[in-house]
């Protein structure tokens, strides 16, 4: 492993150092001490003392097997997508018209006439929307939160229109 070795290095290098300065030596910036082997006065060696008899020193104990390493933790589960907003309210609606036909046998078609306020169209009379000879009509794209009144006419071949029927009315939510 590098990482452990450059540090043990290092602690060699100081060690060998402080080694050096303590057997007379100089380190390499120091200029007070004179460099190693150069004359002078030694002094008068001390006596050494009488060696003791010791016991033989217990040998060390082995170095303890280093821990196995971890398992690694499992990837984190990706965080989940945030929910999508919801969808927006709708802004338009749509009514949807059923009548009964009568029973004239001149009548070819039918018009749709509706508005915001009772009898009050916003067709002019003979130009309601064209149901054709169809009995249900789908009025779309009317704002929402708002109330609509409706009403059905009849006309003929000839472009004779009856009166407006019975009115209905719707709020388009």
């Amino acid at each position: 492993m590098p990482a452990q070795t450059r540090p043990l290095k290092l602690l060699l290098l100081s060690l060998s150092v402080a080694a050096l300065a303590a057997c007379g030596g100089s380190e390499p910036d120091d200029d007070n001490n004179p460099p190693l082997g150069a004359e002078s006065p030694a002094p008068a060696p001390a006596p050494a003392p009488a060696p003791s008899p010791r016991p033989p020193a217990p040998a060390p104990a082995p170095a303890p097997a280093p821990a196995p390493a971890p398992a690694p933790s499992p990837a984190p589960a990706p965080a989940p997508a945030p929910a999508p907003a919801p969808a927006p309210a709708p802004t338009v609606g749509t009514a949807t018209l059923q009548w009964t036909q009568g029973s004239d046998s001149r009548v070819v078609g039918y018009r749709v006439y509706w508005g915001t306020s009772s009898r009050n169209y916003r067709q002019a009379r003979g130009q309601g929307l064209g149901a054709g000879q169809s009995s249900s009509y789908v009025v779309g794209n009317l704002p929402v939160n708002t109330t609509y009144y409706f009403a059905v006419t009849a006309y003929d071949a000839a472009g004779n229109e009856s009166d407006y029927s019975a009115e209905a009315s719707k709020t388009v939510r």
